[in-house]
Formats: C-alpha cells, structure tokens, sequence
C-alpha cells in the first residue's frame, strides 16, 4: 500500500470488508526514520518524515465506514517515546511523532459526537528493559 497515495485508502477498506467482512479497529504504526543530526536534515526529508497524511486519512476513511455500517470501532495511533523524549539524530522523528500525539487527540475529541465510533487513542510501543 502507498502511503502516499490517498486512493490506495478507500480500496484497503474495502478489500478488507470483503476479505474479513468487517473492520473493527484500524492500528496506524508507520514511520520514516532517518538517523541524522539536525543541522543535516533536508527539506526533502523533513517534509517525508512529517507527513501525517496516512494516519489522518485513513482515519478518516476508516470513521467514514464505521458510521456508515454503525460498526463500534476504534482506531489506535503508535507513538513510541520519541514523542516525549528528544534524542540526537532524531529531530524530525521525534518531531513527527509529537504531530502524531496531537492529531490523535484532535480526532478523539472529533470522535466523540459520533456516538458509537472511537478516535482515536495513542499507545506507547516503549517498555523499560528489566534489570
């Protein structure tokens, strides 16, 4: 599927519908993560890595149908601790990241009025190492 290519959207949903005969729950975890310093990023690689077209327009999408079906579903949105935490070499990731955060809490409070549909909740990937 190219996430760039809002087309591509609609036609997951519905090869999906047909596949599996519903959906439930859209999880958005995609990212494009170049390790570089900050003063050696590009705008072309800026631009890439914050792109939140995907995750928006999917969720969209993904809302659109479970109003139109009247389907109780859910959408979770990856952000790992790069959305809190800065760390060398990862100024846009991180950066990407936190756009992610607030767009997730932007579409829930959308969500909300739509009765039955949730939008969307975040979920951290991290988890501390055991010692």
């Amino acid at each position: 599927m190219d996430l760039y290519d809002m087309s591509h959207f609609y036609k997951v949903i519905d090869f999906t519908v047909k596949t599996f005969g519903a959906i439930h729950h859209l999880v958005n975890c995609a990212g494009i993560y170049p390790s570089k310093p900050a003063l050696e990023i590009s705008e072309k690689d800026w631009e890439a890595v914050l792109n939140l077209k995907a995750p928006f327009f999917l969720s969209k999408a993904v809302a659109e149908y479970f109003i139109k079906e009247k389907i109780a579903g859910s959408v979770t949105n990856s952000a790992p601790t790069a959305a809190r935490m800065g760390r060398p070499g990862v100024a846009a990731y991180s950066s990407s990241k936190a756009r992610l955060v607030m767009l997730t809490r932007v579409l829930a409070l959308n969500g909300q009025p739509m009765g039955s549909v949730s939008m969307p909740s975040v979920r951290d990937w991290w988890k501390p190492k055991r010692f």
